[in-house]
């Protein structure tokens, strides 16, 4: 202590003069303590085998200091926000808006479809659809419209469906007393039969799973006028060799597959209603976990498997919306009079089949959305 700082605690109270006094003692003998211990700890260290120190380590765990409980902290808070938000139902996901940037007319095909059946390929280049009783491809970069195959003596094809190479079509071969699932080759136009239901029935509307190996079906009684409106039949599923039959659900139209490939999804007439009145439905394509999704036909799925697009058929105006797959988030896209909708550019837009009956005609009416498709809490 120097002069300076005895000349001014001799200026202060007696009991002050004592507290201080004390707190110096205690100081001096704390240093003197954590000098003595430190001593010991090195002289134990040094002396004992490296068995003994991990025992000790073991015995008295060194307490973590408050730097290391909070990186644990970050790390195990970080590790719980990537389970939350990477592992839970992608339907729960979705950002809530809907943002449609443009909405134009792609295109006009000819034909006499009366269900809107057609196709998109994967790359966006070609478009099968039905006209007279047959397919035919229209190119979307030229315009270009040719007939890929030619209807026999009572033979037609219709139900279209591209593989997701965009190689071969599948197509439903209707004849005399049954109706077939066949593939064609997109390129020599071969076709081979994948089904042979017995008479009176009809296999239709296949669809390629996301990698091309299997499809799903409907197979249905022919009825008296089958082409115009399908009754509900049993869904079916079959790789593409004809092997590996199952069936999946029952009364059900219009199967599509998601983007994994885990899931259906289908249309299926409310009871005791017109054909007209449907709901959507879900349904694991081992036939577990069936569920119900809205009412409405022709579902599409998007390209991540979160958004389904379907056509409200229950609404005076048959009109396209979209929905969450829990059906819980629904949106209206478009005005009314709409046969389907097709999911293009990667799933960031909608291509509307809409029927113009005084051409023979099937018009394609574009909806294009702006950061992908996203669903507000809109109800219907």
């Amino acid at each position: 202590m120097n002069n300076e700082q005895r000349e001014q605690e001799d200026h202060l109270p007696d009991q002050l003069m004592h507290d201080l006094s004390v707190l110096r003692e205690s100081i001096q003998t704390n240093e003197l303590l954590r000098a003595k211990l430190r001593k010991d700890l090195l002289k134990n260290i040094s002396a004992s085998s490296d068995e003994k120190r991990l025992a000790f380590s073991l015995k008295k765990p060194l307490p973590l200091q408050p730097t290391v409980w909070a990186i644990c902290g970050g790390v195990l808070l970080t590790l719980l926000l990537v389970f939350y938000y990477g592992l839970r139902d992608p339907a729960t996901q979705l950002p809530k808006q809907v943002k449609i940037t443009q909405s134009h007319l792609l295109f006009t095909v000819p034909s006499d479809s009366l269900t809107g059946s057609v196709s998109w390929a994967a790359n966006n280049r070609f478009l099968a659809y039905e006209n007279g009783n047959t397919i035919w491809i229209h190119s979307v970069n030229s315009g270009f419209n040719q007939e890929l195959l030619s209807a026999g003596s009572g033979i037609s094809y219709h139900d279209p469906d591209f593989s997701p190479d965009g190689t071969t079509l599948a197509v439903s071969i209707k004849e005399a007393k049954q109706a077939k699932i066949g593939l064609v080759s997109f390129g020599t136009r071969a076709v081979q039969t994948i089904t042979s239901p017995p008479d009176g029935y009809a296999d239709i509307q296949p669809s390629f799973s996301p990698d091309g190996k299997y499809l799903a079906f409907i197979r249905t009684k022919i009825g008296d006028n089958p082409l115009a409106s399908h009754a509900d039949g049993d869904l079916w599923i079959v790789k593409t060799d004809g092997s590996d039959f199952h069936k999946v659900t029952s009364d059900a139209l219009e199967p599509v597959w998601s983007s994994d490939g885990k899931t259906l999804a289908f249309s299926r007439q409310l009871k005791g209603n017109s054909n007209k009145n449907r709901e959507i439905r879900i349904i694991s394509q081992d036939g577990a976990g069936e569920k119900r999704v809205t009412d409405g036909r022709s579902p599409a799925w998007s390209a991540n498997g979160s958004v389904l697009a379907y056509v409200d058929s229950n609404l005076p105006t048959e009109t396209v919306w979209v929905t969450d797959r829990k059906g819980e988030n629904k949106v209206k896209v478009s005005t009314g009079q709409d046969m389907r909708p097709i999911w293009t550019d990667m799933g960031t837009s909608l291509a509307i089949v809409q029927p113009n009956s005084s051409t023979g005609s099937l018009m394609f009416q574009q909806f294009q959305f702006g950061g992908g498709i996203i669903l507000s809490e809109t109800k219907e």
